[in-house]
């Protein structure tokens, strides 16, 4: 293709050719240009029938291995085409296998959350629960000062009330004592 547009050195010679018969067809094969372009192939030499029968039975050998390899290499792509279906068939089951080992993971960890976050109300619960505890400690321990002061005062009462009672059994003979010095003076008049 590249020398398509090519002109032959002596074409532009051709003005000062003498007009004569054109070359016979065996000069223009002879031309070296065209030898390069078309060049037919040289006939085989004849080589003796026991040569030609060993080279048919070569090719024969060659022709059964041929086969043979290309029957391994059909049962070895059919057994490659069933093991990929196979693969993929268990890449399908390990992928929805695994779809539920990340569903079921992830429920573990929502419910791990919702466990953290329960634990964590009630240790806010706990927290309000040890500061109101301590108030009523210190409100127990008040009470408890109180109840011995209002022990001690009720001693005193229990006490006045003893007393009391003593002086109350005097109270008739007082009062009679009374009632007597009443008429004296009565009778004093």
């Amino acid at each position: 293709m590249a020398g398509r547009n090519h002109l032959p050195p002596n074409a532009l010679n051709l003005r000062q050719l003498p007009l004569a018969r054109a070359p016979s067809h065996s000069t223009l094969i002879d031309d070296p240009r065209l030898l390069r372009r078309v060049a037919a192939p040289a006939p085989p030499p004849q080589a003796h029938p026991a040569v030609i029968e060993e080279h048919i039975a070569v090719q024969h050998r060659e022709i059964q291995n041929l086969f043979l390899d290309n029957q391994r290499l059909a049962a070895t792509h059919v057994a490659l085409k069933q093991e990929l279906v196979a693969a993929q068939q268990e890449i399908r089951h390990l992928s929805g296998a695994a779809t539920t080992v990340k569903a079921d993971r992830d429920a573990q960890v929502r419910e791990f959350y919702e466990r953290s976050l329960k634990f964590e109300a009630e240790a806010s619960a706990i927290d309000g629960l040890n500061a109101e505890l301590s108030q009523v400690r210190a409100d127990v321990q008040k009470l408890s000062v109180d109840r011995k002061e209002l022990a001690a005062k009720l001693q005193t009462i229990d006490e006045e009330i003893v007393s009391s009672r003593s002086e109350l059994r005097l109270f008739p003979a007082i009062k009679e004592e009374i009632e007597t010095m009443h008429r004296e003076i009565q009778r004093g008049r």
